[in-house]
């Protein structure tokens, strides 16, 4: 779990799209990873993305995202959850199990960097995410999608964002980006399962990692309508009634 410089670039993007994040929550609480050879590539993202000089100047050298670099993309808050007290996260919740309601609509963006693939019950995790988000706010996710297999129990298509972040669940998904981690810019993916069709990407030379960012519309409880279903699939059956 934690900022690297293409996660760095995916929260410049989604900064750009959505603004400020003001009150933010993230799953895990996010450490700052950057090798000696990543540097020079952040510092020049930070200075034209206008959110600081240098990577140093933005983090103010922390360990943790939360403590400073995240106030440069607006964020008021930052409240990280975690499963154990190992990081000293602010909430200690395991999001196998749902959360209290209590947590309903209480942050303005909320924020998977990279928790997700490690947790067994996804559609319970997920859920949380999206009930944790105000109407009007952005679930963002950076999560495993090809390459990663032992990393964490999962990888995750770009399918599953669109048919989990629809409108039945509250949300439209705004957003879907790999990035192959080779050094080329973000790819945007759009909804093939929409139209009917199957977006399959294929072999990847790469690790590839999936971000996305998804706006909420209405505050429902996830799933409880029915379970996403995929889209060409979907389609299908459409087609056939």
């Amino acid at each position: 779990m934690g900022i690297d410089r293409y996660n760095l670039e995916f929260l410049i993007e989604a900064h750009k799209r959505t603004g400020p994040f003001r009150k933010l929550a993230t799953l895990g609480r996010q450490g700052l990873h950057f090798s000696e050879g990543d540097i020079p590539f952040a510092d020049k993202m930070i200075r034209t993305s206008g959110i600081g000089i240098s990577l140093e100047e933005a983090s103010g050298k922390d360990l943790y995202a939360d403590n400073r670099l995240f106030s440069r993309f607006g964020a008021s808050e930052t409240i990280s959850l975690d499963a154990s007290t190992f990081e000293q996260a602010a909430i200690i919740h395991d999001f196998n199990d749902p959360i209290p309601d209590q947590f309903d609509e209480r942050f303005d963006t909320v924020i998977d960097g990279g928790s997700l693939e490690h947790i067994f019950n996804v559609p319970v995790a997920v859920s949380n995410l999206m009930r944790m988000t105000r109407v009007g706010g952005h679930v963002m996710g950076m999560t495993p999608a090809n390459n990663w297999l032992g990393h964490g129990f999962y990888q995750f298509s770009p399918e599953w964002v669109f048919r989990i972040f629809a409108p039945s669940n509250g949300f439209v998904a705004e957003a879907v980006f790999l990035s192959h981690m080779d050094g080329t810019p973000l790819e945007e993916i759009f909804d093939a399962g929409a139209a009917g069709k199957r977006g399959e990407i294929g072999i990847t030379r790469w690790l590839t990692t999936m971000y996305y960012i998804a706006r909420k519309v209405e505050h429902v409880r996830p799933f409880e309508a029915r379970w996403p279903q995929q889209g060409d699939y979907q389609a299908a059956w459409d087609a056939n009634e």
